[in-house]
């Protein structure tokens, strides 16, 4: 696998780590929101999104670099409303942070390559098994010309039902906005791939769009888009009475499309079937932290 310098380096760093693309997910994307070098998206700048903040350069150069990322982390998760971004750097090797961090700051996206979709382009880069499977994104300036034939109307639903990092999505949204004074229409997407669910829910965030609608089942099976949004996102009867773990746990496990648990989440996860929101498989102990607990999330029947 040929990667470019930096985002070569990058991955090197995070091999020993179990979860490498969510951590690289998550450094691209915090400088991609830090960077004023970065790209736009659907003609916006990630930079306004967000005040006060650190700039880049500041995490490069301290040597808290690890507590500068956990804190953004958590704050940026409780704007998103869901566990997107990855933690875990102050627990990281020493020096570790600090390679991934420098590595990351070495990479020069390709230019024009996805319209300022960098991790999109991570995503493309660092997984040759999935492109192998013909899971190709279109180039943004293709997806801009045909979102500009179709001429999407403020308030007008656009769906993608295999959406991957979200192009075609942020495609319409910059046609609408330069065509209707900063009009937008109302996003919907799909994808099977639970990484690129996530990352075009991180890509229409830093577009300036808020919370959009992106569900991960797979559409090629038949799923319908009501049950998979769930009402059109807004959060079922069932959602609306969730204490603060259990909307945690079911953040996590609709971002990621599985999550794996120890017997320490049994009630919010237990809870959460009762309401019929996921699906859990009690699997062998683990240790002190007893069982573990395989949990997905369930579409409406």
């Amino acid at each position: 696998m040929k990667l470019p310098s930096g985002l070569d380096q990058l991955w090197q760093a995070l091999a020993p780590f179990t979860d490498a693309l969510d951590k690289a997910i998550t450094l691209v994307f915090l400088r991609q929101l830090l960077d004023p070098e970065m790209p736009t998206l659907a003609g916006y700048d990630p930079r306004t999104r967000v005040a006060p903040k650190p700039p880049w350069a500041l995490i490069v150069a301290d040597g808290n670099r690890a507590c500068w990322l956990e804190a953004l982390v958590d704050r940026l998760n409780d704007l998103l409303g869901e566990t997107l971004l990855t933690g875990g750097w102050e627990s990281a090797p020493a020096g570790t942070v600090a390679q991934m961090v420098m590595a990351i700051s070495k990479w020069k996206p390709a230019p024009h390559s996805g319209g300022g979709d960098v991790l999109g382009e991570l995503l493309e880069r660092v997984r040759p098994e999935k492109t192998a499977r013909g899971a190709f994104y279109t180039p943004y300036h293709i997806s801009f010309a045909m979102a500009k034939m179709v001429e999407p109307q403020p308030g007008e639903s656009v769906c993608d039902p295999a959406c991957g990092s979200g192009r075609m999505l942020l495609a319409a949204l910059q046609a609408c906005r330069e065509a209707h004074n900063g009009g937008e229409p109302v996003l919907y997407g799909m994808d099977i791939d639970a990484d690129a669910v996530r990352v075009s829910k991180l890509n229409l965030w830093l577009a300036g769009y808020g919370t959009a609608a992106i569900a991960h089942p797979d559409s090629a099976l038949g799923k319908r888009i009501r049950e998979a949004f769930a009402q059109d996102g807004k959060p079922s009867p069932a959602e609306r009475t969730l204490t603060r773990a259990q909307r945690r746990v079911l953040a996590e496990v609709r971002a990621h499309g599985e999550r794996t648990y120890n017997g320490r989440a049994r009630k919010p996860i237990e809870a959460l079937e009762r309401a019929g929101l996921v699906d859990a498989e009690h699997g062998q102990h683990a240790g002190e932290g007893g069982e573990l607990i395989t949990v997905r999330p369930r579409l409406a029947a």
